[in-house]
């Protein structure tokens, strides 16, 4: 998986400065195959920051100034991974009308639809997943407002 990070509280982090154990929240690309296969989201990772470094097989080409965290790809041998895999849950990415983050979920259904399909493009025009959220709901109440469709 390419992970990316995000300033999203449910992203949390911690490590044991002693012992180098960790758990952190992620997002990103996942890898298959030596291919992206699908953006994840809302997933966690977990382990020692001492193996994680030493398990670390290839060091990708592709660093990306997206947000103040930069990371190229990496491919770790071994990883532990906890979350929902892929459309099993609300904040898998690309997002449609039944799979869409639980931040959209109290928007008017006509606004919902436009908002996720404004962060879908935001994403693809690689946006980090967290600000693409809050651009899309922006922009699609702004929409609602000058359209009056929830009049």
């Amino acid at each position: 998986m390419r992970a990316s990070g995000s300033s999203q509280a449910s992203r949390g982090f911690g490590v044991n400065g002693v012992t180098g154990d960790y758990s952190r929240g992620a997002g990103g690309l996942w890898i298959e195959d030596g291919e992206p296969a699908f953006p994840v989201q809302e997933i966690r990772i977990a382990g020692n920051l001492k193996e994680m470094f030493m398990s670390i097989e290839m060091i990708g080409n592709d660093l990306k100034w997206r947000s103040a965290i930069v990371a190229p790809t990496l491919k770790i041998a071994k990883m532990m991974i906890a979350g929902e895999y892929p459309h099993a849950a609300w904040d898998t990415m690309p997002w449609d009308e039944t799979y869409y983050p639980r931040s959209m979920r109290n928007l008017p259904p006509e606004v919902r639809l436009k908002a996720i399909a404004i962060a879908n493009a935001l994403f693809e025009e690689g946006h980090d997943e967290g600000k693409a959220i809050r651009i899309a709901i922006a922009k699609a109440e702004e929409w609602a407002d000058r359209s009056g469709s929830l009049r």
